[in-house]
């Protein structure tokens, strides 16, 4: 069975809604589910120590990829919004992908 968690939250290292995505992710692996997570949007702050530095990996066993190409957001507002959307287009791909792959 193939798993995909769609977010807008940091990944693999994050708060508490990352923790619970690490968590639910683990379950499904552990049930024999190969699980994917992708996130659409950077979500690393300009300027503070970024944890999240790759674009696409793999974690406790979890495949993840940050869609939008970079995990760090711009200071430009332009570029923001450049992201947020093509994040959102680039996961589409991406499932459309994986579902061909399935296939």
């Amino acid at each position: 069975m193939r798993i995909v968690i769609l977010t807008d939250r940091p990944f693999p290292y994050g708060m508490a809604s990352t923790t619970r995505i690490v968590a639910y992710a683990r379950g499904m692996t552990d049930a024999s589910a190969d699980v994917s997570v992708l996130c659409t949007k950077p979500t690393e702050t300009p300027g503070k120590e970024t944890k999240n530095t790759e674009i696409k990996g793999e974690f406790q066993g979890i495949q993840f990829i940050h869609t939008a190409g970079t995990t760090t957001r711009s200071p430009a507002v332009f570029k923001r919004i450049v992201h947020y959307y093509s994040g959102f287009f680039r996961a589409k791909k991406e499932l459309n992908r994986m579902q061909e792959c399935s296939q």
